[in-house]
């Protein structure tokens, strides 16, 4: 959705912030810390943490998928 931003703690807890309605839900913690900025496209969020893990999270529904980089 347009409207939504998605930020993660450095402890590895993903939330979307709905700009319009201010309300804040949690869509996944990952267990593992999370220094790197976000990127994001075609509706999905992927973060690398600190167990050097790259995951793909659906920006609606949370579903978290880990993808292969090595």
């Amino acid at each position: 959705e347009d409207n939504l931003l998605i930020v993660a703690t450095e402890a590895g807890a993903v939330y979307s912030l709905d700009t319009v309605s201010n309300q804040k839900k949690l869509l996944v913690d990952l267990g593992e810390k999370v220094y790197s900025s976000l990127a994001a496209g075609d509706g999905k969020v992927y973060i690398h943490s600190d167990k050097d893990k790259l995951y793909a999270i659906d920006a609606g529904s949370g579903v978290k998928q880990e993808l292969n980089i090595k």
